[in-house]
């Protein structure tokens, strides 16, 4: 729980202590790491990805109370059992990281049309339907959801431009979310 009598986290003192978050892309890199610090600063870290046992691996490393939850950020039920598992398991949510994406190291001219959308489903559809779900537990807490994008985004080297294409998209969909739901936070 938050430990405040209204439910609502202070937004300013930057402290992850008794924070509930859920780290979605948790098994490697970016979303490892960032469940790992969240987890030693004191929160409780639900780490989400599909390699469950690279999952284990990183709960274990991070220590109690964390938690693995698989979750395929393309099959909407996956996400929702997901966001659902952990709001059961630790009575809430109070942020969301979008850590997941795939990066083919492929020519623009090469990129087919199921490449571009397995690309924008996992780096940009999956972020609004992991968002989705949360989004009651972020509303009662007036939480955080936080998208990983890239510093590629406005100068794609070659061989990365649809990588950078999905996540100026995905920055594009945080202000989305953003404009419409202010009382969550939003930021890439």
């Amino acid at each position: 729980m938050s430990g405040h009598e209204d439910g609502a986290l202070p937004r300013s003192n930057g402290s992850l202590a008794g924070r509930r978050l859920l780290v979605v892309g948790a098994s490697s890199g970016v979303g490892r790491a960032i469940g790992l610090a969240a987890a030693a600063q004191g929160a409780q870290v639900a780490f989400a990805a599909r390699r469950l046992e690279m999952l284990q691996a990183a709960v274990e490393e991070a220590g109690p109370p964390s938690l693995a939850l698989g979750c395929d950020v393309i099959d909407e039920s996956s996400v929702v059992q997901a966001v659902e598992g952990m709001a059961s398991a630790v009575g809430g949510i109070d942020a969301v990281v979008y850590a997941t994406g795939v990066d083919p190291l492929i020519r623009i001219e090469t990129v087919d049309a199921a490449a571009w959308a397995g690309l924008f489903a996992t780096n940009v559809t999956g972020a609004s339907l992991v968002t989705r779900a949360a989004l009651p537990y972020l509303r009662a807490v007036r939480g955080r959801a936080v998208f990983i994008s890239a510093t590629s985004v406005g100068r794609p080297l070659p061989g990365m431009g649809a990588y950078a294409t999905s996540k100026a998209a995905l920055e594009e969909l945080a202000r989305a979310w953003r404009s419409e739901h202010p009382e969550v936070s939003f930021s890439t």
